[in-house]
């Protein structure tokens, strides 16, 4: 008989869980994204969500303070450092389940969204940009070779090699935001193939070999990452521009709300890419006089491209063949300003036994890779030259004086 009662309270007990998980997702169903609910219930203690706003909801600046009815500070005890960004009716938290029943049922929200992982898109190319030709050339103001001399890029990936021979006299600094340091060291290989083709000096040479490298590491180990460091390291590097004379930033990596990504330019559209925060910074960026370049994926597709490639003020770059065709591979649409090669190039490599998916060959310090990940520090290298040049004549190239390039011979 005890049995049988002990039996009938955990029949009672496992019923009430199936119906409260069964409640949660029907109570969030309307405004939740159901990855949410998924995550929870798979047991995350913790989700990174987007809150979207109603258009009509004002001040956005005090909407914590509308719901809990604190002040700022206390609001901010509330959510602890959950809050990591806002900007424009956008609002990037890091959710427990009890903070999302804190959001329940206020008017305000339109949506939430579960924010998407960001990922990595996966010296022979030197001569195929004539490179080599504009380091000979000189400054008529200044006499010195145009290298990239003074000028930095800021190369937000998996972080490099720093002691790697061909990259030690370039690198200056960094951050990592995987680990919450200051020391970016490269444990995937992506970033320091990257880094190689912006600025190698030495078994071979990059595109600019006598430029600044500043490392900021947001992919960790497997090459992905989040939306949120991403918006981080972008502000840190608008932040620290003037310390290391940061006149680029390159990102070889992008976030697809869906694997069909964007036909049209993105800042506006809230999704699981956050690209409205993503433009906020992105803004800040080209308004300081920045330029900002994003791979457009690797999806082979010719009518869209990824996020953060997708933003207006975001250069995004595409990649050839050595031979000028686009590479099959390569995402592009009429955003697209210009094209690289991408296909098949020779750079550092993270470590003499490291490999890489997508990269088929491995010589020492250096492997062969593929990809638009390529194809955009190709473009970062080549406006540090142009930097250079224009600093002596006290100007500055940024995304919104790029010109329209002519497109490859299969376009």
């Amino acid at each position: 008989m005890r049995k049988v009662i002990i039996l009938g309270i955990l029949v009672l007990f496992m019923g009430s869980v199936v119906l409260a998980s069964t409640s949660f997702e029907k109570e969030y169903s309307e405004k939740i994204d159901p990855s949410i609910i998924k995550s929870f219930n798979s047991g995350e203690e913790k989700v990174d969500v987007i809150i979207e706003l109603n258009r009509d909801t004002e001040p956005k600046r005090n909407f914590l303070v509308n719901i809990f009815k604190k002040s700022p500070k206390n609001v901010s005890e509330i959510l602890g450092n959950k809050i990591q960004h806002q900007s424009k009716g956008n609002i990037l938290l890091r959710l427990t389940p009890d903070d999302l029943k804190r959001l329940e049922g206020n008017l305000q929200i339109e949506k939430i969204i579960k924010l998407k992982k960001i990922h990595a898109f996966l010296g022979d190319s030197v001569n195929i940009i004539n490179a080599t030709n504009t380091w000979n050339l000189q400054s008529s103001l200044s006499m010195i070779n145009l290298t990239g001399l003074h000028q930095s890029v800021c190369i937000i990936d998996t972080g490099i090699n720093m002691s790697h021979p061909d990259l030690n006299s370039s690198y200056l600094g960094g951050y990592d935001f995987v680990n919450g340091d200051t020391d970016p060291s490269d444990d995937h290989g992506h970033g320091t193939h990257v880094a190689g083709i912006v600025g190698a000096s030495g078994g071979i040479v990059g595109i600019s070999p006598n430029v600044g490298i500043v490392a900021i590491k947001v992919l960790d180990d497997s090459g992905s990452g989040s939306i949120s460091n991403l918006i981080s390291a972008i502000d840190w590097c608008v932040n620290n521009a003037s310390q290391f004379n940061i006149t680029t930033i390159s990102m070889s990596l992008g976030c697809n709300a869906t694997i069909d990504g964007y036909t049209s330019s993105c800042d506006t559209i809230s999704d699981g890419c956050g690209n409205v925060l993503l433009a906020s910074s992105i803004n800040s960026a080209v308004a300081n006089n920045i330029s900002v370049l994003a791979a457009t994926g690797n999806y082979g597709n010719d009518t869209a491209i990824s996020s953060p490639a997708c933003i207006i003020n975001t250069t995004p770059i595409s990649s050839t063949t050595k031979l000028d065709e686009i590479s099959i591979f390569s995402d592009r649409n009429f955003l697209v300003r210009l094209f690289a090669p991408g296909t098949d190039i020779n750079s550092t490599r993270w470590s003499p036994s490291g490999t890489l998916n997508g990269c088929k060959s491995y010589n020492g310090n250096y492997m062969i890779c593929s990809g638009t990940s390529m194809a955009t520090p190709m473009v970062a290298g080549a406006i540090a030259i142009i930097n250079q040049y224009l600093d002596r004549k006290s100007t500055r190239l940024n995304s919104s004086h790029i010109p329209l390039s002519r497109m490859p011979s299969s376009a």
